[in-house]
């Protein structure tokens, strides 16, 4: 039989919406930059106002959208320092993560967000991957659980019909705690519990390690689940892992340009797209699963980690190459949707 899920996908590079519709895709999910430019409830940046006439165009479209409210920051590649670094998202007349301001100025933030996309964003991620530090930067975990709380009930003021979740980039002791926190019994900020997973990339196993982590999570939450981001990586060798941490701000896997974990045998083309079929298909089976976000639509050019071309770590995932031509992922993903979905 088949199941009505959410069948999603982050649109980053080269998206081809036709090709989306015919694939099955029927919701995009798009990122928010804070609103204000100076100053609480003032001018609207321009980035924010060409996202916000991008998500109109694309609900013409026929899309829905999962809006994605700003992170505190990212650890990303900085050109003047030939070297990643954090780089806050937030601007800095909003304050520290240790004042009240800077919540309460991400709340009033993530209101506007609510309020100017009523009709137009049906759900909402609030930040990503807030358990490991590439978003968190310096914060505790803590801090986060507050910035998440601080975000949902602001997109909600904005708009009292949205729904919202978090998304951990796995399970682990921190994302563990986060959802402990935000969906206790006495707390109804989230709607949905969200969830991360690279299974055979940055973390070991395969498809067969999804069953449990969602049944997890609905066992601490309570709440239907919903995989915000998932895939397998199309480019990379495989070798073994480092026993030394690497250095400050890095990664191994754009160090070595390799990966350390696998599914089968390797990282290609082929392997990814059985890899999505296999996946999608127990997506559409799995009890308390509302659906799931592919990541992505297409191959980044460079990564935004390094600023290396062809870098595993993010420039092997999407089902069209850095050209937008279909790889066999995309004709899987196809197939099985009208299969199953």
């Amino acid at each position: 039989m088949k199941e009505k899920r959410i069948v999603g996908i982050s649109p980053h590079s080269n998206p081809n919406y036709q090709l989306m519709k015919e694939a099955g895709i029927e919701w995009l999910r798009i990122y928010f930059g804070y609103p204000f430019e100076d100053h609480l409830r003032g001018k609207l940046t321009k980035e924010f106002q060409e996202t916000l006439k991008r998500v109109k165009d694309l609900r013409n479209m026929g899309f829905k959208i999962m809006g994605v409210t700003p992170t505190p920051g990212v650890i990303s590649w900085d050109k003047t320092l030939n070297k990643p670094i954090w780089q806050k998202s937030i601007p800095e007349w909003a304050g520290t993560y240790d004042s009240d301001k800077f919540y309460e100025a991400y709340r009033e933030g993530c209101k506007e967000l609510g309020r100017k996309t009523i009709g137009l964003v049906d759900i909402w991620q609030i930040a990503n991957e807030m358990d490991i530090d590439v978003f968190r930067g310096p914060m505790t975990v803590e801090q986060a659980a507050r910035f998440l709380k601080a975000g949902s009930i602001g997109i909600k003021e904005g708009n009292p019909e949205a729904k919202t979740s978090i998304n951990p980039a796995g399970m682990n002791a921190d994302s563990r705690y986060l959802f402990k926190v935000l969906y206790s019994k006495n707390e109804h900020i989230f709607d949905y519990a969200g969830i991360d997973g690279y299974f055979g990339s940055w973390s070991p196993g395969g498809p067969d390690n999804w069953p449990p982590v969602i049944e997890e999570i609905h066992r601490i939450t309570g709440a239907p689940v919903l995989v915000h981001e998932w895939g397998y990586s199309s480019i990379g060798s495989v070798q073994e892992s480092p026993k030394e941490a690497p250095p400050e701000g890095w990664n191994w896997v754009c160090i070595k340009k390799a990966w350390f974990n696998v599914w089968k045998k390797e990282h290609s083309e082929r392997e990814q797209a059985e890899y999505v079929a296999v996946v999608l298909e127990m997506f559409a089976k799995l009890p308390n699963l509302i659906g799931s976000f592919f990541f992505d639509w297409g191959d980044e050019a460079t990564c935004y980690h390094c600023g290396q071309p062809n870098c595993p770590a993010e420039c092997g995932w999407g089902l069209t190459d850095s050209q937008g031509r279909p790889k066999p992922a995309y004709y899987t993903f196809k197939e099985t949707v009208k299969k199953f979905y």
